[in-house]
């Protein structure tokens, strides 16, 4: 018997993690080679998964709407196909931690205190949605304790800050316990919940980790009152200081025994000064060599709380971000906190592009099955403007400049709910229709949530166009660790000096961010220039 193991994949660069959205298999079923396996989200993409070999699913190792760190192993695949497997729980070993307790902790130690009789017990993990998210928000729980559930029906929301996501139930049963409450920030791969397959459910009246924590009653806590210690946990776990802490870095410094006082000290590098999974790892390696740990200037420092917002009764409408606003807005905030921003805005005559397309837009749909729009004439310049200035192709890793030998060219596609950015690779060996084609490719699947891992990841410059919706210009956010991105404007027709006489002309207005840690002004603006001329030779004589 040979088990092959299915990972969870990196979906872009900046991803660490992503939510297993659906599993088209089930323990048992028989799958072939490329065969859609499971679909997952994340905060740049969802996509559905092929599995990797053919054979029987022998394991699932997280259920569905669990977020999961890329590269971990989700699932495990028998290579041969007349192999019979039994599904067997999931086993969650209690942390053995001192108190006081995390909520996390505290709230599985109490699970492991209720027992299934006549049974199994299938745990529902948190799953991982994208690469770089570590939690996910569980938004709404479709079935209480007690309640009957069937395999795949669909058992509770979560978000993130890249996709919102509809998670089912990894078995039939009974659910036997839910461990977080609606609205509770859960780390990925931790077990939320749990299904009886049995049918029946007990509970023994052991004193649980949560009781002993609030010093409560010697009785397994009811739902609503493990609700309800969940959210004075978590008011706990964050500090006076109004430092926010992700459940990923406290169950880290639990499980290292690092105090609240002690994590105070650690320098972050995120958002605001929070500490990421990095900073923390580094911190416990260094703590771990015998070095000794000196908090540096650049630690947290609390800065003074904002008074509170008041707003006039009845006369505003609140609305809760979604995960992939969230995610979208962490993301800007880390750009802008990264790259010190500078713009610039030129203009190109495009009359000869518009004419040209005027031309054979009828029969390139004919021929394509798609329409020809203007955004692959300026995505043909940026390629060849970037290989007359290969800096603005680049990234920043330290004090290193990595100027990339491939030109991957990120296209920002606009979604219902927030925007994702595929990648058209190498594109430099493709001609005017090679990008059309592609682009045209990607941003279909790209809506239909049909891109893969790669499709997303590995851009060395983007291109964004605010023009689409009428606007001149825009001021886009450079997209990480790239180091600039272009902005097209909608093209208008104006009246413009030609050799001291006034014509109308097709104009646009081309919008560059790019990051002032390595590209000065004048190599912005010689980039500019360098795609305005591009645009206004075009070749209107090539074949098409």
């Amino acid at each position: 018997m040979a088990l092959i193991d299915v990972v969870m994949p990196q979906m872009g660069e900046s991803i660490a993690e992503g939510t297993i959205s659906k599993w088209h298999k089930k323990v048992g079923d028989k799958v072939a080679k490329d065969e859609i396996l499971l679909e997952i989200s994340t905060d740049k993409v969802d996509s559905e998964i092929p599995s990797p070999a053919g054979g029987v699913i022998a394991e699932i190792l997280f259920p569905e709407q669990t977020t999961v760190a890329v590269h971990t192993v989700i699932a495990r695949i028998n290579s041969d196909v007349n192999a019979s497997v039994t599904p067997s729980p999931v086993s969650t070993p209690e942390p053995a931690l001192q108190q006081p307790q995390s909520v996390n902790s505290a709230v599985e130690t109490a699970s492991s205190k209720s027992a299934v009789s006549n049974g199994s017990l299938i745990d529902v993990v948190m799953p991982q949605m994208g690469e770089s998210i570590a939690e996910g928000t569980i938004t709404k729980w479709h079935k209480k304790v007690g309640d009957n559930v069937a395999k795949d029906e669909t058992l509770l929301e979560i978000s993130t800050d890249k996709v919102d996501s509809e998670i089912p139930s990894p078995a039939a049963g009974v659910v036997a316990e839910i461990l977080f409450p609606e609205q509770t920030t859960v780390s990925v791969h931790t077990v939320i919940a749990r299904i009886s397959t049995s049918g029946q459910i007990s509970v023994s009246p052991a004193k649980s980790a949560v009781a002993q924590t609030f010093s409560q009653s010697q009785t397994t806590i009811r739902e609503p009152e493990r609700v309800e210690a969940k959210v004075q946990l978590l008011k706990q776990e964050q500090t006076t200081s109004g430092r926010f802490y992700s459940p990923l870095v406290l169950n880290i410094a639990r499980a290292e025994h690092i105090s609240m006082s002690e994590l105070e000290q650690i320098p972050g590098t995120g958002s605001g000064g929070r500490v990421s999974k990095k900073d923390i790892l580094a911190y416990v390696e260094q703590k771990k060599s015998g070095k000794t740990v000196v908090p540096t200037s650049s630690s947290y420092q609390p800065s003074k709380p904002a008074p509170p917002i008041t707003y006039p009764a009845g006369r505003v409408e609140i609305i809760k971000m979604d995960t992939m606003r969230r995610a979208i807005a962490e993301h800007m905030v880390r750009s802008k906190h990264t790259s010190p921003h500078v713009g610039s805005v030129s203009e190109a005559d495009v009359t000869n592009i518009v004419k040209f397309r005027e031309r054979y837009k009828t029969a390139f749909e004919k021929r394509e099955g798609f329409k020809l729009t203007y955004t692959p004439f300026f995505l043909d310049a940026v390629v060849k403007a970037l290989k007359d200035y290969p800096m603005l192709n680049s990234s920043v890793d330290g004090d290193n400049i990595i100027i990339r030998k491939d030109i991957n060219l990120g296209v920002a596609v606009a979604l219902d709910n927030g925007l994702i950015v595929p990648v058209i690779k190498n594109a430099d060996q493709k001609n005017l229709v090679g990008l059309a084609r592609s682009l045209n490719d990607l941003a279909t699947r790209a809506r239909s949530k049909k891109l893969v891992p790669d499709e997303v990841t590995g851009g060395t410059f983007t291109v964004t166009n605010p023009g689409g919706f009428g606007n001149l210009y825009g001021f886009p956010i450079i997209n990480q660790p790239q180091v600039a991105i272009l902005g097209v404007g909608a093209i208008k027709k104006r009246p413009v000096v030609i050799d001291d006489a006034i014509a109308i002309r097709s104009m646009v207005y081309i919008s560059m961010s790019y990051d002032h840690r390595i590209i000065d002004g004048a190599l912005g603006g010689l980039f500019m220039q360098k795609v305005v001329f591009y645009l206004e030779n075009f070749d209107v004589n090539q074949a098409i």
